[in-house]
């Protein structure tokens, strides 16, 4: 802090406030990495939606066969 009269007046002012302020940024930021990895799982979600509506969606190959119904 400032060693000058306003520079103790600030610190005898918001010195208090400090630990208050440093514990509410922690859970702040413990907040949004919360939420950045809730919206990491759900674009994961879309993402395997995605793939599983394609499938049902998609022609299926039909795999060769001889006329027994055994695969060549």
């Amino acid at each position: 802090m400032g060693d000058d009269e306003q520079g103790k007046k600030f610190h005898e002012h918001s010195g208090p406030h400090v630990k208050r302020m440093e514990t509410a940024a922690g859970i702040l930021a413990l907040g949004l990495a919360s939420i950045e990895a809730a919206m990491t799982d759900m674009a994961d979600g879309h993402i395997d939606n995605e793939l599983m509506i394609r499938s049902m969606f998609s022609k299926v190959q039909a795999a060769p066969h001889d006329g027994h119904g055994s695969a060549r």
